[in-house]
């Protein structure tokens, strides 16, 4: 088997892998900061002891939430930026992955690959 091959074969395999482990966006959800009645504006879960609420709230901006319901990341001004965002950092965490994948040696390689296989019969996958 030439080298060339042997790359592109371990270039789709690796792809499938990715499938497997890349991370799908979390939800995206819109923020409300509260006014507090010492002039500062807050998320629901930080009022210091001492302070209350006025009533007033605004819209703070984007922010993704995780299974469990806790808004997570840093802040977006609109949905598309965190979507642009989580898209950037899946790009480069692929292509770190890939990086390392393609430095492996032929048996680190031989026993990621036996363990993907093994993963996908235990799911009915196909390879």
């Amino acid at each position: 088997m030439d080298m060339r091959r042997i790359k592109d074969e371990r270039t789709g395999i690796a792809d499938l892998m990715w499938q497997e482990l890349r991370k799908w966006c979390p939800e995206i959800v819109p923020v409300a900061e509260h006014e507090c009645t010492d002039g500062q504006w807050r998320s629901i879960w930080g009022k210091p002891v001492g302070v209350e609420f006025t009533g007033k709230s605004r819209f703070a901006g984007y922010a993704y939430r995780d299974s469990t319901g806790v808004t997570i990341g840093k802040r977006g001004k609109t949905e598309d930026e965190l979507k642009q965002r989580w898209s950037e950092g899946q790009e480069r965490a692929r292509a770190d992955f890939m990086e390392h994948v393609m430095a492996e040696t032929e048996n680190e390689w031989f026993s990621r690959r036996q363990s993907f296989e093994y993963r996908q019969k235990k799911k009915g996958g196909q390879r």
